[in-house]
């Protein structure tokens, strides 16, 4: 690991690359998870659900309270809850629904490359919803010739991380390969949908323009480019 001025790192990316070193480093890392869920989640929830006599736990929502228009949870962030990790699903186990009552769990359908298809109006994207088709499948087709487990993937990992300003490098270690190959890998995408490339070059120019895009709903999300990293304006 590397070696800071109070010595080496045992920060939990490094303890996984030495994991089959020593059997005490496994031990480590599941009390640190251990100790986070219960200082952040267990203990917090459980003196909020004591101060209701029916256990209930009432969250505030803020619709006002992210600058990329997202809701945001507080007392307690229920948006947080753990979903991975050995100890999530008992963790969830806690929340139980009233009598009579069941919890639903809804979540709308690849809804962010449906809207990139909307304003790219890229025609094989569309197409590809249009007639129901496996976006994933045939975006590994088109870079890869073939939709394998493998292959699908990687393109899952690319329709996704490029709507979110994902580069050749956070791609190549994501998937722990070369960064030449990544690269290679996003310049077949753009190859293939060259309306989506034009229209990502289209919402930067306006954002560095403008200060500011606009979204679906007419929403103004605006950038401070005079303080940004230059990784950020890029």
């Amino acid at each position: 690991g590397k070696k800071g001025k109070t010595g080496y790192s045992t920060d939990e990316k490094v303890l996984n690359i030495l994991l089959d070193k020593h059997p005490v480093i496994a031990k480590i890392l599941d009390y640190r998870e251990l100790a986070k869920l219960y200082s952040t989640y267990c203990e917090p929830l459980l003196k909020l659900a004591l101060k209701d006599k029916n256990s209930r736990i009432y969250s505030s929502f803020l619709q006002t309270g992210t600058a990329t228009g997202r809701l945001s949870s507080k007392d307690p962030n229920l948006q947080n809850i753990p979903a991975h990790g050995q100890y999530a699903k008992d963790y969830k186990s806690c929340f139980v629904a009233k009598d009579g009552f069941s919890f639903i769990s809804l979540d709308y359908s690849q809804i962010e490359l449906r809207i990139l298809a909307h304003f790219s109006e890229d025609e094989k994207l569309l197409n590809a919803f249009a007639n129901d088709e496996d976006i994933h499948a045939r975006t590994a087709i088109m870079i890869f010739g073939e939709s394998n487990y493998e292959t699908r993937s990687v393109a899952k990992s690319i329709n996704f991380g490029l709507i979110y300003g994902m580069g050749y490098k956070t791609l190549s270690q994501n998937l722990k390969i070369e960064a030449n190959l990544a690269k290679s890998y996003i310049e077949k995408y753009f190859e293939n949908f060259t309306s989506i490339k034009k229209y990502f070059e289209k919402v930067k120019n306006e954002a560095k323009q403008n200060g500011f895009i606009v979204t679906l709903s007419g929403r103004k999300r605006y950038f401070d480019f005079e303080n940004a990293k230059p990784m950020q304006i890029a």
